[in-house]
């Protein structure tokens, strides 16, 4: 390949990315033979390696892009498990910390109404404090 179609090679691959491998070898062809008027413009071989080379780019970036979409929709999924992962957790760690407490207060009602008991009937607190559980004096 001589300079010239190197420089060519050159310009096509560093053309904006909204044009076409057709256009982009065209323009190249084009200033290239603006440049020097002397010498033909390239060959339809040449043209054909330089079309092909930019058809392989871009089914590179096509593929590369559709990995990228492909991670992102990865991500999106992996964290909304995490997020519901989160949140289960979260409500059964909770519910874990309640349980002591559930407990404690069951002991404690049922250590005030055995006092009740003893004492021979429940008082107006334990009506207040356990509106379920309202004891009646005994005679």
């Amino acid at each position: 390949m001589s300079d010239k179609e190197k420089d060519v090679a050159e310009e096509v691959r560093e053309a904006p990315a909204g044009d076409t491998a057709a256009e982009q070898v065209q323009e190249a062809a084009s200033s290239d033979a603006r440049a020097e008027g002397d010498q033909p413009p390239l060959e339809h071989g040449e043209l054909s390696a330089l079309l092909e080379d930019a058809r392989d780019k871009a089914d590179e970036h096509w593929n590369q892009c559709l990995r990228l979409q492909a991670d992102i929709e990865n991500l999106r999924k992996r964290s909304e498990r995490d997020l519901a992962n989160a949140h289960k957790f979260a409500l059964e760690r909770f519910a874990q910390e309640l349980l002591p407490v559930r407990d404690s207060l069951e002991m404690g009602i049922a250590a005030r109404s055995g006092q009740a008991e003893r004492r021979g009937g429940a008082d107006v607190a334990d009506a207040h404090q356990c509106p379920g559980k309202v004891r009646h004096h005994r005679s």
